[in-house]
């Protein structure tokens, strides 16, 4: 992550859970060269700096931001930083466009979690030689707002739902964003290849490059 810290702006008890939480920020600990910052408040993004932080990460559940923490938020990204929004951050902030426009998908709805068949995508990016894999976590549903590379797709391995992206990345200015759906549950943190997915995904937001061929 070179010289740069990531900001981890993550909270809940419920959803996500306090298990999950803390199986997302090992993960983050583990992938870092500089230790982490974490905070459990929106208004953090207010104390981006594009000389201290390479990206900020995360993952929680609201309902509502500032907008002018949402405003914060934009202007790092647009001036080169990275951003990675997991699960339930996907699933927030509804009612504030700037939100999903960051993103580059809307949240529309999911299934009850279930076996997920989750592979990789023609182009799988900075994510390429990561094989597919199965959890149990939810389908999330999305709607794009703006272009997005699917990196990964699911469908619910007893049938159902057709697939759908659960990874992607996009451009927003000069910076990098990377969102992936699943993190229901605190073992899907902690299956092998989802949190490979993660540091990859955490490396690539940070701005180290795509991954090269073979790795």
């Amino acid at each position: 992550m070179g010289g740069r810290a990531i900001l981890v702006v993550s909270s809940g008890l419920v959803h996500p859970s306090h298990a999950a939480r803390l199986a997302f920020a090992a993960v983050v600990r583990g992938a870092s060269a500089v230790p982490p910052e974490f905070r459990a408040s929106t208004r953090a993004f207010r104390l981006l700096d594009p000389a201290r932080h390479a990206a900020a990460a995360v993952f929680f559940h609201s309902k509502s931001i500032e907008a002018r923490d949402v405003a914060a938020l934009e202007e790092f990204v647009d001036a080169g930083g990275g951003l990675f929004a997991l699960h339930g951050a996907l699933a927030s902030f509804k009612d504030e466009p700037h939100w999903a426009a960051l993103l580059g998908a809307a949240f529309a709805g999911h299934d009850r979690p279930a076996l997920l068949a989750a592979g990789p995508s023609a182009d799988p990016g900075p994510f390429e030689g990561i094989p597919a894999f199965a959890v149990t976590d939810e389908l999330y549903q999305i709607r794009a707002v703006g272009p997005i590379v699917a990196r990964f797709a699911a469908i619910i391995a007893r049938g159902g739902a057709a697939a759908v992206p659960i990874l992607w990345t996009r451009a927003h200015g000069r910076g990098r964003v990377c969102c992936c759906t699943l993190g229901h549950a605190a073992p899907t943190l902690r299956h092998a290849t989802v949190q490979r997915i993660l540091e990859r995904a955490l490396a690539w937001v940070s701005g180290t490059g795509e991954v090269p061929r073979g790795a």
